[in-house]
C-alpha cells in the first residue's frame, strides 16, 4: 500500500469517527479546518524531507565525482533506499542521478580542458570516468562538441 493510500485511509476513519461525535456545523468546520491544516504541514514537512535528501545527494555526488561510486552508495550514505532516493531526485532536481553525476563530470572536464594541456585520457581519470571512450562520449552528449574541439575553442592557454 502506498503512503497516500494509507494516508487517505487514516484520514477517512479519523474524520468519520470525529464527526459523529461534533454536534454542531462550527464544530465540523473547526474539526475539518484542523485535518486540512495537519495534512497540509505533513505534506510541508515530508516535501522538506525530500529536498534534504536531493540536497545531500548533490553534495555527495559533488564531493566525490572523481570517485568510482554507484549511485546506490549515495542513497547508502543518506540511510535511504536506492528506489526511494531515485525517485525523490528525479521528481526534485528534474534529472536523475546518474544525469547530474555526469553533468558534474563534464563541468569539471571542461575546467581541465581550458585551463591544462592535460591528455583526455589523464582528465577522464581525474573526473572519474574509467577510460578516456566514456569520457568523449558523454562530453559530446552533454556539450555538442568533442573535447578536441571543446579545448581548440576555449583554452586559455
Amino acid at each position: 500500500m502506498n503512503k497516500n493510500m494509507y494516508l487517505e485511509d487514516i484520514l477517512k476513519i479519523h474524520v468519520s469517527a470525529g464527526i459523529r461525535q461534533l454536534d454542531t456545523l462550527i464544530e465540523m468546520e473547526e474539526f475539518l479546518i484542523d485535518i486540512c491544516s495537519g495534512t497540509i504541514k505533513y505534506y510541508i514537512s515530508h516535501s522538506q524531507t525530500e529536498g534534504q535528501y536531493c540536497t545531500d545527494a548533490k553534495n555527495f555526488i559533488e564531493e566525490n565525482y572523481m570517485k568510482d561510486f554507484s549511485i546506490s552508495d549515495v542513497a547508502d550514505s543518506l540511510n535511504i533506499s536506492y528506489q526511494y532516493l531515485s525517485k525523490i531526485f528525479k521528481t526534485q532536481c528534474g534529472r536523475s542521478m546518474s544525469d547530474y553525476l555526469n553533468y558534474i563530470r563534464i563541468e569539471k572536464g571542461k575546467e581541465y580542458l581550458r585551463n591544462t594541456n592535460e591528455s583526455f585520457t589523464k582528465i577522464a581519470q581525474k573526473i572519474g570516468y574509467n577510460n578516456v571512450q566514456s569520457f568523449q562520449r558523454f562530453f559530446k552528449k552533454y556539450e555538442n562538441v568533442t573535447p578536441y574541439n571543446y579545448r581548440k575553442l576555449n583554452s586559455i592557454r
